[in-house]
C-alpha cells in the first residue's frame, strides 16, 4: 500500500449502510447468490452497533470503530490493519487469527474475547486521517505499535499471538491465556497479569515495570533481557503477616498505647517487609505513625485507614481500596499506587502549633511514586510532594492540589478537571480549572 500523508475526512457509514454490508457479507460466508465479501477501507464506523455481527474474513483496513458496540462480534481471520478500536465494548468478541497490525485498542473492554493466533505486530504506515462525527473531531496518526493501553482483557484467549513491540501498559489482563505467545519487546508497564498463563511465551526484552505477576505461570518462557523492576510477584522475600505470633488486634493495641503515651508505653507497630495481603482488610484501622517500609498492601480493603505520619516508603498499594484514607503527613515516597482507589482521601499536611501563632507543617511525601491510573477524585493533596512521580492517567478531578510539588513528574494524560492548583509547582502548566 502506498503511504498517503495528506489529511482528509473519513466517510461516515450509517447503521443502515452497515446492516446492508453485513447482510451481503453473511450471504458470502454461507455461499448464497448475491453475496459479497466486505472489503471496506478508510471508513468511519464509530459509535455503531456491531453486536453479534459476523465479519469473518472481512477487510476493514484503516477503518475507525471508536466507541462502537462490538459485543460477541466475529472478526475471525479478518484484515483489521491500522484500525481504531479505542473505547469499544468488545466483550466476548472473536478476533482469532485476525490481522491487527498497527491497531489502536486503547481503553476498550475485551473481557472473554478471543485473540488466539492474532497478528498484533507493529504496522507500517496506513494514512493520516481525520474523522468527524457527532460534532467531534479526531486525528489519527500513522499505524504503528499495537496498543491495548488501559484496556480490560479479563480471561481473554491470546494463545499463540504475535505481538512484538505491542503496548499493553496498564491493561487489566487477569487470567489471560498467553501461552506460546511472542511478546518480545512488549510494554507491560503497570499491567495486571494476575493468574495469567505465559507458559512457553517469548517475553525477551519485554518491560514488566510495576506489573502484577502474582500466581502467573511462566514455565519454559524465554525471559532474556526482560525488565521486572518493581514487579509484584508471589514474593518469597517478604514474610507473610499471618505467620507472626501476635494477632493484628494485639499489635494495634500496643501501638495505640505507644502513640497515646508518646512512646513511653506499648510498642510501635513495625510492618516493614511484610506481605499483608492474606489479611484482606485493614479498613478503619488507626495506624498513626506506624513503621511500614517496603510492605505489600496490594488488592486490600484499606477504606478509612488512618496512616497519619506513617513511614511507608517503598510500599505497594496497587489496586487497593483506599477511599476516605487519612494519610496526612505520611512518608510514602517510592510507593506504588497503580489503579488504586483513593477517592475522598486526605494526603494533606499535618499542622503542629508552635510558640505563639506559629505553625509547623509536615507535608505528605509522595515523591518518586508510581500512580499510574490511580483514581484520586475529590481528595486533598495540599502541599504534597509528587516530585519525580509517574502520574500517567491519574485522575485528580475535583482535588485540592494547592501548593503541591509536581516538578519532574510524568503528567502524561493526567486529569486535572476542576482541580485547585494555586501555588502548585509544575515544570509545565497543565490544563486545570481553579475554582
Amino acid at each position: 500500500m502506498n503511504e498517503r500523508t495528506e489529511n482528509y475526512v473519513l466517510d461516515v457509514v450509517s447503521q443502515e449502510e452497515l446492516a446492508e454490508i453485513h447482510r451481503r457479507h453473511v450471504m458470502f460466508l454461507t455461499g448464497k447468490p448475491g453475496g459479497a465479501r466486505a472489503v471496506i477501507k478508510d471508513k468511519d464506523f464509530s459509535e455503531l452497533n456491531f453486536n453479534g455481527a459476523r465479519f469473518e474474513q472481512a477487510d476493514f483496513t484503516g477503518c475507525v470503530f471508536r466507541k462502537s458496540n462490538m459485543k460477541k462480534a466475529n472478526f475471525k481471520s479478518a484484515t483489521l490493519f491500522g484500525c481504531d478500536f479505542s473505547h469499544c465494548d468488545m466483550q466476548g468478541s472473536d478476533f482469532s487469527k485476525a490481522d491487527l497490525r498497527g491497531a489502536d485498542i486503547q481503553f476498550s473492554n475485551l473481557s472473554h474475547a478471543d485473540f488466539s493466533k492474532a497478528d498484533l505486530r507493529e504496522g507500517a504506515s496506513v494514512v493520516k486521517r481525520k474523522m468527524k462525527k457527532s460534532g467531534e473531531e479526531f486525528s489519527n496518526a500513522k499505524a504503528g505499535h499495537v496498543t491495548f493501553t488501559g484496556s480490560t482483557l479479563f480471561n481473554v484467549n491470546m494463545r499463540g499471538i504475535t505481538a512484538i513491540h505491542a503496548d499493553f501498559s496498564d491493561a487489566i489482563m487477569e487470567k489471560v491465556n498467553l501461552e506460546d505467545a511472542d511478546l518480545r519487546d512488549c510494554s507491560m508497564k503497570g499491567t495486571n497479569l494476575k493468574s495469567a498463563n505465559l507458559n512457553n511465551a517469548d517475553i525477551r526484552n519485554a518491560n514488566f515495570f510495576a506489573a502484577n505477576l502474582t500466581d502467573t505461570r511462566l514455565d519454559n518462557s524465554e525471559k532474556g533481557g526482560a525488565e521486572f523492576k518493581r514487579t509484584l510477584l508471589d514474593d518469597e522475600q517478604h514474610e507473610v503477616f499471618d505467620e507472626i505470633e501476635l494477632s493484628l488486634d494485639e499489635l494495634v493495641a500496643k501501638h495505640v498505647q505507644w502513640v497515646g503515651s508518646a512512646g513511653k508505653h506499648g510498642e510501635q507497630m513495625n510492618l516493614s517487609h511484610y506481605d499483608m495481603r492474606k489479611l484482606g482488610s485493614l479498613a478503619e484501622k488507626k495506624l498513626t505513625a506506624i513503621m511500614s517500609e517496603d510492605t505489600i498492601f496490594a488488592d486490600m480493603n484499606l477504606q478509612g485507614i488512618g496512616l497519619q505520619s506513617a513511614r511507608l516508603s517503598g510500599s505497594d498499594f496497587r489496586q487497593a481500596d483506599m477511599r476516605h484514607a487519612d494519610c496526612r503527613g505520611a512518608k510514602m515516597d517510592k510507593s506504588i499506587f497503580v489503579r488504586t482507589n483513593l477517592q475522598h482521601s486526605n494526603f494533606g499536611p499535618l499542622v503542629f502549633k508552635g510558640p505563639g501563632d506559629s505553625e509547623k507543617r509536615q507535608p505528605c511525601n509522595l515523591s518518586d511514586t508510581v500512580f499510574r491510573y490511580a483514581d484520586c477524585k475529590k481528595s486533598d493533596f495540599r502541599y504534597a510532594s509528587f516530585a519525580g512521580a509517574d502520574l500517567t492517567h491519574t485522575d485528580f478531578t475535583d482535588c485540592d492540589l494547592r501548593n503541591a510539588d509536581f516538578t519532574g513528574a510524568n503528567l502524561d494524560e493526567t486529569i486535572f478537571v476542576n482541580a485547585l492548583t494555586s501555588g502548585a509547582k509544575f515544570d509545565k502548566d497543565p490544563q486545570t480549572q481553579d475554582a
